[in-house]
């Protein structure tokens, strides 16, 4: 079954059916705020880490799937019908349906009784909140009375625990105020620093709903919501229960007009920054444009050419977007991988700075820097750094501290910024070296825990971690032949370097 193709011109994927065998997901973001988003509205925001820091919920491997996400119900007050913009989660089988996954923004158009929708999700460049751009238009000879309801569901900011038990939930706190419906998460709880998440909208609000349960009600899903079917809502504010975000408005169009709004959905860690941030969401110029030029500068920084034009589509277009959104989120959060126990993983983001370094190679130095501050002075490293709160754990394995050497020559052939080799970071455990000696303590580690063949130790792990249970934790005395070919490797870059400066 054909579920789509690529449209080059305009670099975007184009979904035409909604049933994807699995949600086809698109990143929006800036490396900072952002999360994935679905080919039918589906996913996730969270405020620069999906672990600590994590705004809406998501529900992995579950039915129905691709659920909760953004989602627009529309509502028809004279007839009583009702669907969502993004097909998902309503479903109306006589909907039209397009979605438009773009670099750095996915939008989703629809049709349904005359009525066509069009949504927009992006996160404006260098912003701490999420944008929704919604155009709605009356494509039939009648005068169209419609209600629009807005629909998230808010996580507590630690995303392991709200996962996994329902005491989170007895923290949360919400309530309407002033066009906005505003969370208090209590993150200071676990994390010290205060969380307020929040959505709100341009068009004047005659309703709203904090509590899931009373907006959806016992017994039914985000297909058929009970005030949806009612077309009223509760007004209900949340306190210590599941947290949605609702604010409902009424359109009335003409044959033939179109209205315009948007939404914004955000974090703060101050009160007082709410309206302040929400007012630049609301009143910001058309940020997809910026966002398009952003991308297509990035992809320009390497053109290939080649008899195939599927490879040049994937080295043009997707690779280099790939590649990027890699560096920016390393394995934080995907269809995959639920966001609760990755930060910059050491091995991983050292490698990720290499498929950025001919675009952003100031961007992969300082990724290196970072990553490098997590290193022991015996040269080992940790192995994750979380950027939310700035803690780092783990290590112990055979391989993390090597990669390192392979970005810091990349970058230096790169840029031919020589001088890179004697700036200082500090050690996790204390004390200071030039990024030259980081990286010869990574070799001196590695020289000094070799096993009785000559072979480095492999540790905990190597880059093979499944083979860490076999080797007991590194007690097994199990030696690796990759390390031993990394080692070989790095010293054969580090030899090249030494000699291009005469040392």
């Amino acid at each position: 079954m054909r579920y789509g193709y690529f449209d080059n011109e305009k670099k975007e994927y184009v979904v035409t059916n909604p049933r994807t065998p699995a949600p086809w997901m698109n990143y929006i973001g800036n490396g900072k705020f952002g999360g994935i988003v679905s080919a039918t509205g589906g996913g996730l925001t969270f405020d620069s880490d999906p672990s600590n820091r994590r705004v809406t919920r998501y529900k992995f491997n579950n039915q129905p799937m691709d659920r909760p996400g953004r989602y627009l119900y529309i509502r028809d007050e004279e007839t009583g019908d009702y669907w969502s913009a993004t097909w998902q989660p309503v479903m109306k089988e006589e909907q039209e349906y397009e979605c438009r996954h773009g670099l750095g923004y996915t939008t989703i158009r629809g049709a349904y009784d005359g009525v066509a929708s069009r949504v927009t999700y992006c996160v404006p460049l260098g912003k701490r909140y999420e944008l929704w751009q919604v155009s709605l238009k009356n494509e039939s000879d009648r005068v169209k009375r419609l209600k629009v309801y807005s629909y998230v569901e808010f996580s507590w900011n630690d995303a392991k625990y709200d996962m996994l038990c329902h005491w989170p939930s007895m923290a949360f706190k919400a309530d309407y105020m002033d066009g906005k419906i505003v969370v208090d998460t209590v993150a200071e709880q676990l994390t010290g620093t205060p969380q307020y998440d929040y959505i709100a909208t341009d068009l004047p609000v005659c309703g709203y709903d904090c509590s899931l349960e009373e907006f959806v009600g016992n017994y039914r899903s985000e297909s058929n919501p009970a005030v949806l079917e009612d077309g009223v809502c509760k007004n209900s504010r949340m306190y210590s229960s599941n947290c949605v975000g609702v604010l409902c408005s009424q359109l009335t169009l003409e044959p033939g007009e179109e209205r315009k709004f948007r939404y914004t959905l955000g974090a703060t860690d101050k009160k007082e920054d709410l309206d302040v941030q929400i007012q630049d969401a609301l009143t910001i110029e058309d940020s997809v444009e910026e966002i398009k030029d952003y991308w297509n500068r990035n992809a320009a920084k390497q053109i290939v050419n080649t008899p195939c034009e599927d490879m040049n589509t994937m080295l043009n277009i997707w690779h280099a977007y790939q590649a990027r959104t890699t560096f920016d989120w390393s394995r934080f959060i995907s269809f995959y991988e639920r966001g609760v126990d990755r930060g910059f993983g050491f091995r991983d983001s050292m490698q990720d700075v290499l498929g950025i370094m001919h675009a952003e190679p100031e961007l992969a130095k300082e990724r290196i820097k970072l990553l490098l501050s997590i290193q022991y002075r015996d040269g080992s490293a940790r192995s994750v750094y979380y950027p939310a709160t700035g803690e780092s754990v783990g290590g112990g394995r055979s391989d993390d501290h090597l990669w390192s050497i392979r970005s810091v020559c990349n970058y230096i052939k790169e840029t031919g910024n020589y001088a890179f080799l004697d700036e200082k970071v500090p050690y996790v455990d204390g004390g200071e070296a030039t990024v030259g000696e980081h990286l010869m303590a990574g070799l001196d580690f590695t020289m000094n825990h070799l096993g009785r063949h000559g072979i480095p130790d492999m540790l905990s792990s190597d880059w093979d971690d499944s083979l860490a249970p076999m080797n007991r934790g590194g007690s097994g005395g199990a030696e690796s032949a990759f390390v031993f070919f990394q080692l070989a490797y790095a010293a054969y870059d580090m030899r090249a370097l030494y000699r291009k400066l005469g040392r």
